[in-house]
């Protein structure tokens, strides 16, 4: 059987659940600025100095992908720009 969640998903127009990943986002940077142990999912995309990570066009593909992985698990997605 379907799950509930997954079909309401599907018929979400996407400027709807952006709207819902930016709320989402918004509460989960304010708990973690509040305290940084905070129970907030996430996930960082990172590229360090001399690390293969490619041209500019394959760093902004990953970025792209790693964004809509985030929206799509429901963690906010941070960028480390070390």
């Amino acid at each position: 059987p379907a799950d509930f969640r997954t079909d309401m998903l599907q018929d979400m127009p996407l400027t709807t659940r952006l709207a819902e990943y930016l709320e989402m986002h918004r509460q989960g940077v304010a708990a973690l600025a509040e305290n940084a142990k905070a129970d907030v999912r996430v996930l960082v995309y990172s590229c360090q100095p001399y690390a293969q990570c490619g041209g500019h066009g394959d760093r902004l593909n990953g970025i792209v992908t790693a964004f809509l992985l985030a929206v799509l698990t429901r963690r906010v997605f941070l960028i480390d720009s070390e």
